[in-house]
């Protein structure tokens, strides 16, 4: 998307080294072993899954697992799957749910994302050891967990990416907002709802999102770029 930073996250492992890869004969056995192999080894982590699935099909972590490797690996359609897959297993699972809403996001099916950020403002969070960090980010807060007030300022902002990329500029002002209520210091979601506000030809709100991202983060190239083309006449971009 121009005009917009573009926002990820990595899971942290820490793997132990084995030399032995001869599948065990249990579902459990062939997760933990996936586990183990993730970051060494992905095509032995891979097939260890694949097993773990075979001898239980019912094996919501080895899905999701599946998932992040798929994603890792770039094959973004089969970790769609996979996410959806677990999700169908544990539906009230914030992690798994945050983690299509994610991938939606980055296949550009911005209504899917809007609608699974939207469920994971309604649900508890849970306890989960996972962190995520929003890479290329320019955040104050970069690195979260599910249960943080910050986590909250994220989902709304994605909520918000997906309105922006649907062209529902108005909605996608209201959760910027909302995101900047918990975050106020975070440029990129004051570039974003500066694309917003000048979609709706709010010029001047749009100018002093631009300009205070970059007093926030000088450097800051979307900002930039954006008040470069309010200055020129001409409409922000989000593509």
């Amino acid at each position: 998307m121009r005009g917009l930073v573009s926002i990820g996250f990595v899971f942290f492992y820490l793997p132990a080294v084995l030399a032995q890869t001869d599948l065990p004969h249990t579902a459990v056995a062939c997760f933990e072993l996936g586990e183990r192999l993730m970051e060494e080894n992905p095509q032995e982590a891979l097939r260890a899954y694949n097993e773990a699935i075979r001898l239980n099909p019912g094996f919501a972590e080895a899905y999701y697992s599946r998932g992040i490797l798929r994603e890792q690996n770039n094959e973004l359609a089969e970790a769609l799957v996979d996410f959806s897959s677990c999700i169908d297993l544990q539906p009230q699972n914030a992690e798994y749910i945050f983690s299509r809403g994610h991938l939606h996001y980055l296949l550009k099916h911005p209504d899917l994302s809007k609608k699974d950020f939207l469920g994971l403002t309604a649900l508890p969070r849970g306890e989960t050891t996972t962190i995520f960090y929003r890479q290329n980010s320019s955040s104050a807060n970069p690195v979260f967990t599910l249960q943080s007030e910050v986590a909250d300022a994220y989902f709304f902002f994605r909520i918000g990416l997906a309105e922006l990329e649907l062209q529902q500029f108005t909605p996608a002002i209201y959760w910027f907002d909302s995101a900047l209520r918990i975050t106020p210091a975070d440029a990129d979601i004051l570039v974003s709802r500066g694309i917003a506000y000048s979609k709706r030809n709010q010029v001047d709100k749009a100018k002093a999102d631009f300009e205070k991202a970059l007093q926030l983060h000088p450097h800051h190239s979307e900002a930039r770029y954006n008040l470069q083309l309010l200055s020129k006449g001409v409409n922000t971009s989000s593509s």
